[in-house]
This record gives structure tokens, C-alpha cells and sequence, in this order.
């Protein structure tokens, strides 16, 4: 069962036994000290008031689940996660899940934060039911595949994210997640062209309840760029490389990844210095972090990819 249908059971047990409480308080605190004539009907307004808010309340939390399938805990972790500050974010997430609902999350803000060993551990022995929702936050594939990413493990990361698309073949996640991976790999740069296009091409991608929250309308742009250079077309990915950086703004883990492809990108168009640049804003944003170390390594000569790309 997924967090958030436990989220929205606790959400409805919470709201019944706040209408209980609150109305009996209303009506054994309140009534002595506005006297006995009138008291009933001062009470039975107040408590109706309480309650409408209550109800509301409530199924503006329960709208938010089932319609936008939005989880405050993921919200609230990734408000620590932007900063960087990911033990922070880790704990958030670890105190509020159970039995692993939330393996793909955790595991996605340890591959972040350069634990991609631990990521990977994490997510391999996990099993979930399995969702139709094409959410990061929830997807085992897609969690595997970053984990594996991170720790340099191409060919297994290729395995995960191409289950992904096979199990998803038209949706934005899964062929952005195919199409950056095939990049990393430098193989078939056409291919991964064409599935980074048609996931740009894709605006349902947008109903996604943490696409942008997770940055990965901000990781496409910038991988779509990587793609337009190693095609050799350089005057078309300028608009990508700034919307990337844009989108990106001040989510530093985000932000730091951007310009590690970004750099990628002036690499393949024979541009190093300026390649060298992306990276070494990528290592002052977020220099603890996955794409920050990566980004270091490149500088100093020693990357961690095993097909280095052009």
C-alpha cells in the first residue's frame, strides 16, 4: 500500500476524532463561563464553525492525495534537500516511513548525496506494490537505476531504467531516464536524442505531483542540451542550457547536476575551458553532494563514468 493512502486513513481517523473532542470541549468549556441562557445555541455556532474547518481542512488534504497524489513528507524533506542539507532530509523521510514505502525517496537523497553504495542496498531487497503512478518517489525501477548511476555502475543502471521504459514506454520519467542514461554511456547518441525530445514533447509530465519539486524538468532541459551537442547541432541548445540553469535556481543538488551535464555538453562541442566552468560550479554548489564530487573528479582528471563521454 502506498504512503499516501495511509496518510490519507490517518487524515480521516484524525478528522473524526478532532470533531469529537472539539465539540465536547466547546460544550463543557464554554458554556459555564458565557452562562446557561444562550450558551447552547453560542456553542452549537462555535463548534459548527470548528468543524466546517475541520471537514475542509480535510478534504483539501484528501484532494491532494488521491487527485494530485502529493505527499507531504516528500514535500517536506525536499524543503532540506534543496539546501543540500541531506542527514537533514534523511531523518525527515526515515521518521515518518515504514516498511519501505518510501525506499525510492530515501534512496533517491542518498544517491544525491553521494551514498550511492548505500542507495542501492537500500532499494535492492525493497519490494513495493507496484503503481501505475509514473512518480520518482515511488518508483523501485527508477531508484535502482539512480543508484546505480551514482556509483558508476552504467550497465546496471541501463538494466533498471530500460525495465522502466518498457513497463512505461511513453512516459516523460522513462525516457528521460534512458535517454541521459545512454549519454553517461556515449553510445547511440540519436536514440538518446529522440527519447529526451519526446519526453520534452510530453506535457503530461507536469501533472507528475514532484516533477519540478524533484528537479527533473530542470535535469531534462540540461541533458537534452548534452544530447544537441553531441549531435553537433550547437546553435540550437543555448535555449536548453539557459532553461536548465533557470529552472534549476536555487535547489543545489539540482543546480550542481545541471551543470555537470551542462559541462558535459561544451566538452562534446570542443569547448573545454568552458566545460571546466559548468564543472567548477558544480563542485562550489554543492561540493558534498553526488553531481559536486563528480563534477571534481572530472577537473582533476579522474572521473568515475565508465564510458567517459566525448
Amino acid at each position: 500500500m502506498r504512503s499516501i493512502r495511509w496518510a490519507t486513513l490517518l487524515s480521516v481517523a484524525v478528522a473524526g476524532s478532532s470533531i469529537v473532542f472539539v465539540a465536547r470541549a466547546l460544550s463543557h468549556c464554554i458554556g459555564p463561563f458565557i452562562g446557561v441562557s444562550g450558551s447552547a445555541g453560542i456553542v452549537s455556532l462555535a463548534a459548527g464553525t470548528f468543524l466546517y474547518i475541520i471537514i475542509a481542512s480535510s478534504f483539501a488534504y484528501l484532494l491532494l492525495c488521491y487527485v494530485g497524489q502529493f505527499d507531504p513528507i516528500v514535500a517536506w524533506a525536499s524543503r532540506a534537500w534543496r539546501n543540500a542539507d541531506y542527514t537533514t532530509a534523511i531523518r525527515r523521510v526515515r521518521w515518518f516511513s515504514w516498511g519501505g514505502r518510501r525506499a525510492p525517496f530515501e534512496a533517491f537523497l542518498l544517491a544525491s548525496s553521494n551514498q550511492g553504495e548505500r542507495a542501492y542496498a537500500l532499494v535492492a531487497g525493497t519490494a513495493l506494490t507496484e503503481t501505475d503512478i509514473e512518480d520518482p518517489t515511488y518508483l523501485l525501477e527508477f531508484a535502482r537505476g539512480r543508484a546505480a548511476l551514482t556509483q558508476g555502475d552504467l550497465a546496471q543502471a541501463y538494466t533498471h531504467f530500460e525495465r522502466l521504459h518498457t513497463r512505461f514506454p511513453q512516459a516523460a520519467l522513462a525516457r528521460y531516464a534512458l535517454g541521459d542514461l545512454m549519454l553517461w554511456q556515449n553510445t547511440n547518441p540519436e536514440k538518446a536524442h529522440q527519447l529526451l525530445s519526446s519526453a520534452l514533447a510530453d506535457s503530461d509530465r507536469f501533472s507528475l505531483p514532484h516533477w519540478t519539486r524533484l528537479g527533473m524538468e530542470a535535469e531534462l532541459r540540461a541533458s537534452h542540451a548534452w544530447s544537441l551537442a553531441r549531435l553537433g547541432r550547437s546553435e540550437e541548445l543555448q535555449y536548453d542550457l539557459d532553461k536548465a540553469i533557470e529552472l534549476a535556481g536555487s535547489n543545489r543538488p539540482i543546480a550542481a547536476a545541471v551543470h555537470l551535464r551542462l559541462g558535459y555538453a561544451l566538452r562534446a562541442l570542443g569547448r573545454p575551458s568552458v566545460a571546466r566552468q559548468h564543472w567548477d560550479a558544480a563542485l562550489q554548489i554543492d561540493p558534498s553532494g553526488w553531481a559536486g564530487n563528480h563534477a571534481g573528479r572530472e577537473l582533476s582528471g579522474h572521473s568515475l563514468a565508465l564510458s567517459t563521454p566525448d
